[in-house]
Parts: C-alpha cells; sequence; structure tokens
C-alpha cells in the first residue's frame, strides 16, 4: 500500500548454535571504495559468477528537497534526464542502451533519485559514458518539459484513482502537514504551475553534482579498469562548492490519532496504521529490533521505512486496526525467535546472488549510512533477545503512537487500478524512429559491426558458461543437468516433468492439481516443512507442456531437498481428502474470476478455450463448476502414472556443488525410481486454427477495452524457421522500442495504452498472440489500423537496419537467463524439455544471425497470418 519505494538496510540474524563467520555472507565481501577529487564516491563489488554487470548513479536528492508549493518537482527531474543530453538527443539513451541490451530504469524515493543498468558486461562503458553525460550535461528542454509534465500529471491522476493509494496519500497529508513527507510524489497544481527553469537551476544544477553523489558497480567485472573508466568519464565533472547542507526535517512529535475515514469504489473495506519510530542507527538496539522485525516476518505485514528524518512502521488492516502491543501473546516472540533468526540466515545467505541484488542492496545502506554497516549488523542481531523485540513491541506498536485510515467499499468494484512502482516507469512515448525506417547506410554499418562483435562475443561467453555443464542419465531413463555456480552458497533445482502440462489434461484442473498435490500432500510433508522453517523456496506449476517443481536451498541442504524430491515424485498415491481441499479452492478462484471484470484475462482465456476446444488450457478457468466437482483421486492418480515417470523427468541443479555429490544423491534418491505401465494415453487437444478473421465480444462494465487475437505461426518443431519467425516478430510487434505497431498505433496515433505481439510454442505449434489495450470508442480504429500494418509488413517487410537491430537486441537479451542459478536453471529446463538440447542457445544465436533482410522477407510471406481470432473484452 506504500508508495514509496526507498532502500533499507539488510541485516541477518541466526541460531545461537551458528557462529558468526562474515566469510558465508557474499554482500560486502571484497567491496573496493574510494572517493574522487571533485567528491564523487564509487564503490565496487567484483562478482565474476554470471556475465552480467550492474551500474547505477545515486543523487542525495528526493521527495524531502521538494518545497512547498514546488512537490513533485525532483520526480519531474528524473522524467527529464531521459529527454537528452548535449550528446544523445531525445530518445537516444533509451534506444542507445536497448541497442547493448540494457535493462534500465530510475527511480525517486524520498531521499534518493537513482538511475540504474543492468547489462552485459561489455556494455558498461556505454552506461558510464551516458550516466557522466546526465550528470553535468542534460538539457531540460523547454518544449520537452511542457510535454513531460502532462506525463506526470497523467501518471499522478492514474494511481490517485487507487483507492489504497487515496488513502495514503490523505493519511499521509493529515499527519505531516506541511512536512515533506505530506506530499510524495507531489500534487498534480503543482507540476502543473512547474518551471522548467527552477527545475533546471534550483535542482538539477544544485543537486546533480559528483559531490552530491555516489556510484556503485558490481558483477562481471575487473576493479581496475572500472577506476579507469569511471576516471575517464567522471573526474572532470565540477563539483557544487555551495552544496546545501542536508538538513533533518523531523517527524512530527504528536500525530493526529483521529483516523482518517474515507469511501469510495474498491473490493472491500481495508485501512492501515503508521507508527512512529525514533531514528535509526547501527548502535541503538531499538532501530536493529525493529529492522530484524521487518527483514525477518516476525510480525506478519510490519513494514519498517528508514529516511534521515525519522522512521515509520506500517501494518493494514480489514476492520479493526490490530495493534501489536494488545494483541500479541507474550510467549510468541520467545518461541518463535530462533525460528525467525535461522530463517533470515538462510535468506541472508542466498539473496545476493546477481549483479542487480548486490547494487541495489550496497546502495541501499549507502544511503542510509554505509555499505559497511553490514557485518556490524550481522554482529548486532546475533544476540538479539526476545525481551528487546517484546519492548519494542510494546513501547511503540500501540493505540497511542499510531495513526492511519480507513477506506469503506461503498460501491464494490472489483477493477484493481494498475499500483504505482518506483523502480519501473513509463516516461512517455512520440520518440522519433525515423532513422529505422529510413536505414541510412551509416547506421546500417554500425549495427551491422557491432552485431558482428556482439555475436562473437555472446557465443564465446555462452559456450565458455555451458562448456561446464554436466549431464547424466539413470538407468530408468531420469535425466539430470547440473552448472556449478559459485556465486553464493545458494542452488537452485528444477524438476521438469514433459508432457505433464495443460495439453494432455483430458479433464480441466487435472494437470494444475496434479502438480499441487505431488508437492503439497504426502509423505514428504515433514521435510518439506523442515526446508521451508530454514527459508528455503518451494513452488510448483504447470506450462502448456510440463509441469515442473522447484527449490531454493542452502547447498548444505541438497541431501534433504533431493529427499523432498523423491518423495514428491516417486510412486505416489492421493488422498481423497487432499484433493477436495484443492477443488474447493478451486471453485473458489472460478467464482471470484467470473465475478471480476478483469477484460485482459477474459478475453485471452476466452480465445485459449475457443482455440483449444473444450478440454485443456483454455477449460481451467472457463469450465463449468460441475467438472470440477467431478473430478475425482482416479482422474489425478492416472494423470500422475501417466506423466509423473523417470523416463519423461528432468532435473536441473544449478549452484555451489560437486559432480559427485550430485550423483551420489541422485542414485540413492531416484535409481529405484521403476517405469510402470502407462494408465492414460497422450491425448492432445484439439487446435483449433481459424481458417479466417472472426471477432467476438465479450460486454463488460469496464472503463477499457482489451483486444486479444490469436493465429498460427510455423511448426516450434521446425528450428530454422521458428528462429526467423521470432525476428520476424520481434520488428513487427515484440520489441518495446522499435516495434512497427508500437510506433504506428500508440505513438503516433495515440490510439492505444500498449499493443503487442507475442510468438509463443503451443505443442508442436506456433501460436501468434496479440494484445491491445484501448478506450472503448477507439477499438475499431485500432484493430482496423493493426491489420493495416499487418498488410503492409507482409508486403514491404521491414528495413535492414530493422534486421540488424532486432537481431542485436534478441541476442542481447539472452545473457540474462544466466544471470544467477535460479535463471539458469530454468533456462536449463526450458531448452532441454523444448528443444532437447541444454545448450540450444548456441545453435540459437547462430541461427538468429544467420538471417538478412531478404530472408526475413520470405518468413512474413510465408508464416505471418492473415487470419486471427479475435476476442474484444470491456464496453
Amino acid at each position: 500500500m506504500r508508495l514509496l519505494i526507498c532502500f533499507v538496510l539488510i541485516l541477518t540474524t541466526f541460531l545461537p548454535a551458528y557462529s558468526l563467520s562474515l566469510g558465508r555472507f557474499n554482500l560486502t565481501k571484497g567491496v573496493y571504495e574510494y572517493r574522487m577529487e571533485n567528491g564523487l564516491k564509487v564503490i565496487i563489488k567484483e562478482d565474476h559468477s554470471s556475465p552480467l554487470a550492474a551500474f547505477g548513479v545515486f543523487y542525495r536528492v528526493g521527495f524531502r528537497d521538494d518545497l512547498p508549493g514546488k512537490t513533485g518537482l525532483t520526480h519531474l527531474l528524473e522524467h527529464m534526464q531521459f529527454k537528452g543530453t548535449k550528446t544523445y538527443g531525445k530518445g537516444e539513451i533509451a534506444r542507445t542502451l536497448t541497442d547493448i541490451g540494457a535493462k534500465f530504469n530510475a527511480f525517486t524515493s524520498y531521499n534518493t533519485t537513482g538511475y540504474w543498468e543492468n547489462l552485459p558486461a561489455a556494455g558498461l562503458e556505454t552506461a558510464v559514458k551516458i550516466e557522466s553525460d546526465r550528470m553535468s550535461h542534460s538539457l531540460i528542454d523547454p518544449k520537452e518539459f511542457e510535454l513531460e509534465k502532462k506525463v506526470v500529471i497523467s501518471e499522478l491522476a492514474m494511481h490517485e484513482n487507487n483507492p489504497a493509494v487515496k488513502l495514503d496519500r490523505g493519511v499521509l497529508k493529515k499527519a505531516f502537514a506541511s512536512h515533506p513527507y505530506s506530499a510524495l510524489y507531489g500534487h498534480i497544481q503543482d507540476i502543473e504551475n512547474a518551471s522548467r527553469d527552477y527545475v533546471y537551476h534550483d535542482l538539477y544544477q544544485k543537486y546533480y553534482v559528483p559531490n552530491n553523489a555516489f556510484v556503485i558497480v558490481t558483477g562481471n567485472v575487473k576493479t581496475s579498469e572500472v577506476i579507469t573508466l569511471l576516471n575517464q568519464y567522471f573526474s572532470g565533472l565540477k563539483p557544487n562548492k555551495n552544496l546545501p547542507q542536508d538538513k533533518i526535517y523531523p517527524f512530527p512529535e504528536t500525530q493526529n490519532k483521529n483516523f482518517v475515514h474515507l469511501e469510495g469504489s474498491a473490493s472491500e473495506n481495508f485501512g492501515e496504521m503508521y507508527f512512529n519510530l525514533p531514528p535509526f542507527t547501527i548502535t541503538n538496539r531499538e532501530s536493529v529490533a525493529l529492522l530484524f522485525m521487518n527483514k525477518a516476518g516476525v510480525l506478519d505485514g510490519f513494514g519498517y521505512e528508514i529516511t534521515p528524518d525519522g522512521c515509520l512502521g506500517s501494518m493494514e488492516f480489514s476492520e479493526e486496526p490490530n495493534y501489536p502491543s494488545l494483541t500479541l501473546d507474550s510467549n510468541y516472540v520467545v518461541q518463535n525467535l530462533p525460528y525467525f533468526k535461522e530463517k533470515f540466515f538462510h535468506k541472508e545467505m542466498t539473496a545476493y546472488d546477481s549483479a542487480s541484488a548486490l547494487l541495489f542492496n550496497l546502495a541501499g545502506m549507502e544511503r542510509n549510512g554505509s555499505w559497511r554497516d553490514y557485518d556490524a549488523f550481522l554482529n548486532a542481531v546475533e544476540y538479539l533477545k526476545a525481551s528487546e523485540i517484546q519492548q519494542v513491541i510494546n513501547k511503540y506498536l500501540n493505540p497511542e503512537n499510531s495513526f492511519g485510515g480507513y477506506f469503506k467499499a461503498v460501491n464494490r468494484n472489483n477493477l484493481a487500478p494498475e499500483t504505482f512502482s518506483a523502480t519501473k516507469e513509463n516516461f512517455g512515448s512520440g520518440e522519433d524512429f525515423s532513422d529505422l525506417e529510413k536505414s541510412s547506410p551509416k547506421d546500417v554499418e554500425k549495427a551491422k559491426l557491432y552485431g558482428e562483435k556482439l555475436e562473437k562475443d555472446t557465443l564465446s561467453t555462452l559456450k565458455k558458461y555451458l562448456s561446464t555443464v554436466k549431464k547424466f542419465q539413470l538407468d530408468n531413463g531420469l535425466s539430470v543437468i547440473f552448472k556449478p555456480f559459485e556465486g553464493s552458497e545458494k542452488v537452485s533445482i528444477i524438476a521438469a516433468v514433459k508432457g505433464a502440462g495443460y495439453l494432455n489434461q483430458v479433464k480441466a484442473n487435472q494437470a494444475e492439481f496434479t502438480a499441487y498435490l505431488v508437492s503439497e500432500g504426502g509423505p514428504q510433508i515433514d521435510v518439506k516443512n523442515e526446508l521451508e522453517r530454514k527459508g528455503s523456496e518451494i513452488s510448483s506449476g504447470v506450462d502448456l507442456d510440463f509441469a515442473r517443481m522447484e527449490i531454493q536451498i542452502l547447498n548444505e541442504d541438497f541431501d534433504k531437498a533431493m529427499q523432498l524430491f523423491a518423495q514428491s515424485l516417486k510412486d505416489r498415491k492421493f488422498l481423497p481428502l487432499v484433493l477436495s481441499e484443492n477443488k474447493d479452492k478451486a471453485l473458489h478462484a472460478l467464482e471470484l474470476f467470473k465475478n471480476n471484470p478483469m477484460p485482459g484475462a477474459h478475453a485471452s482465456f476466452e480465445s485459449y478455450k475457443k482455440l483449444l476446444g473444450k478440454q485443456g488450457y483454455g477449460l481451467d478457468f472457463q469450465t463449468d463448476p460441475d467438472i470440477i466437482k467431478n473430478l475425482n483421486s482416479e482422474d489425478i492418480q492416472k494423470f500422475y502414472e501417466s506423466y509423473y515417470r523417470p523416463e519423461n523427468t528432468v532435473i536441473v541443479i544449478a549452484g555451489n556443488l560437486e559432480d559427485e555429490q550430485i550423483k551420489k544423491k541422485i542414485k540413492a534418491y531416484f535409481g529405484d525410481w521403476a517405469q510402470k505401465e502407462k494408465k492414460m494415453g497422450s491425448p492432445k487437444s484439439p487446435i483449433c486454427f481459424p481458417n479466417k478473421t472472426s471477432i467476438e465480444r465479450i460486454p463488460m462494465p469496464v472503463s477499457e477495452d482489451v483486444i486479444y487475437g490469436l493465429a498460427q505461426g510455423p511448426a516450434y518443431s521446425d528450428r530454422t524457421n521458428y528462429t526467423g519467425f521470432l525476428l520476424a516478430n520481434e520488428i513487427f510487434g515484440g520489441g518495446v522500442l522499435t516495434s512497427k505497431i508500437i510506433r504506428e498505433i500508440r505513438d503516433r496515433q495515440g490510439l492505444t495504452y500498449t499493443v503487442s505481439t507475442r510468438a509463443r510454442p503451443l505443442g508442436d505449434q506456433t501460436l501468434l498472440t496479440l494484445y491491445m489495450q484501448t478506450a472503448p470508442q477507439d477499438v475499431q480504429k485500432a484493430l482496423d489500423l493493426y491489420f493495416e500494418e499487418l498488410k503492409d509488413y507482409k508486403k514491404s517487410g521491414p528495413t535492414e537496419l530493422e534486421v540488424l537491430k532486432a537481431q542485436n537486441s534478441l541476442v542481447s537479451s539472452m545473457i540474462f537467463y544466466y544471470e544467477n542459478e535460479e535463471n539458469i536453471a530454468g533456462r536449463l529446463v526450458w531448452n532441454e524439455v523444448m528443444r532437447g538440447n541444454h545448450t540450444y542457445d548456441s545453435e540459437f544465436i547462430s541461427l538468429i544471425y544467420s538471417f538478412n533482410r531478404e530472408k526475413v522477407m520470405d518468413i512474413i510471406k510465408k508464416y505471418f497470418p492473415e487470419n486471427y481470432q479475435v476476442i474484444i473484452a470491456g464496453r
């Protein structure tokens, strides 16, 4: 319910039985810090476990620096940082970063504004160059400034329609009056009246200076090379010798204890309460206790926010406030503290296994003190006592120290407006893509040279990375794939069962119920509970073609994890009682779905129902309740025995383990899993692709329409043509910044908030899906324009530059599949199950670059569909 996303310090605790060993924690190990003569602080953390790097520039300025009548302008300035510098024109920052395969964004919080890039390590210099230019050479163009004001106003208006946001803003405004905390993200009127000169001179030139910032670089980098790079681009930037002193704006000591009461359209009644807490310091035992409570989940839903001006605790409630000081059992903390410490100890051991995770957590600690405080917290919390936690609860989490609000749902409206994320923003549209369409020789040559280097570097990186992957198979047919990963003590394990997906079920929910019962109910419950108490994350799920069970553990718990998988997957029998409980949940979910006007979900599920006939994927969401009620244990048992078999199962392991250790445990736990007679065949749901375009409507009482379309592409098993189809779709509708339909339908015509097409496997087939979200009055115009663009694409195709940039975009994004243990395990599973080769990505890269414009044109003419099955849900 909180608008503000701010970084917080992270601490770890553990049972007294553990001996504190800082060497087991990856976050601050090997961090290098120095400060340039101009005041810029630099923090570098090498981590060579993945081929990615992360880079961020963080300014000590945020909402607390917005003056009365000028609220939200630090956030508006953040938006303007994407609108052009002396070196990069409008839109070029985003496009340059996209071209090198970077994930990037920015945020504004109460006391920080940050800009970050997560990218292949080879692109680090480009990111550094961009952020250096933004620090001192942003233009803040007056015309763009006025346009961006409208974007921010629209953003604020959209989120203020959210009941949760409306209540939160009302509570903070009343409690904090004229304090900066009362106007997070600003007031619309202040944005309307904003002056470009004020934002440029009094915010940008004052605060966007090296002595008011710190830089963090993490991941697959060399410290010496990073220092050289940063000195090259940042050391010449001038500091602000008149930088204002960082004032303290203490939170009001006396809060208004009367709750704010609002009412309106919402799905249910809800409320929130805040607690005024003491300023945070590392030496304050109360601060340590409060932060531990938040991070270890001692109180369900307790939030803890640290700012330079004070701290707040927060909790939500449904009808009446639930004050921990009055309701918490006095023995609760004493009895459960060892459990919470062990669980959080596990979390801290496994959390920092990617460059981006390292970046954001180091940044959070640095902004609220110093990254060096982390180790001090480990020591401080090791000896945290239950009595200290209970004392803090009684002292602060009580009615006398609280304020908040209550929202009464007068009109029950189950539409949930999109909530705001301060780490992912929409920076407007209307960028100039004319160079893509003109395809100048200079730009073509540049993209071609970059592609040649990217192909060579990525193939080399992947082949080297995948060369350490080991694969072996048991006599019963079970396959095991292992990728050593030394980034942390975390191990990610996925067991994938081929065929056990939606496409092969005979009755609705058969695949999903089986996957749930396999992982949730049975002989493994004790070991499952033991691992979850320690902090292991266990989940299961179903795709179209396979089912999967996943776990994230410490490497020391590998034996227990293998025991869990064996007891879950092997020779199972299913109890009617457990199935009955799951059926009740499914019927409740079905009722909620039917009564909730979510146009996108209804349109897509209705589309799949028509595509697959009565049985299969679509039916799980649109079925008659009687079908669920009549599903019995025999149906589950037949499905299980047909697909949950050793020869259908692939276990993928990524983590810091040894080959022989894995082989020994796999053989011990799965060697006796025998192949048995199948109880059910392999019924494929009928796929009814349209032979002509059909359009149907689902009337719904909402203020937007969603257009969802399905069409047929090439066979998924046809690797070459499928790859060409992916490439052609990236240009037409798949790319976020460069797709033809986005440029025409959204940016030039303004007919839709979002529009995209996506190619996805469906058994042996390929689907092309269309998704458009638009206003009811624009539905027909947007749909007509889509088919016009499709017709033109089949006639004219892409430019050479579009092909090159799409190739580079697809290949550069592949590195993110290998960012950490979870990503690696997921990618190896997908390639092994769907392509029969866990190293398939190397082949894919070569295939992508085998296409030129003429070959892509052949794919478009042959495979791009003309006939769509279209469902329009909305008014």
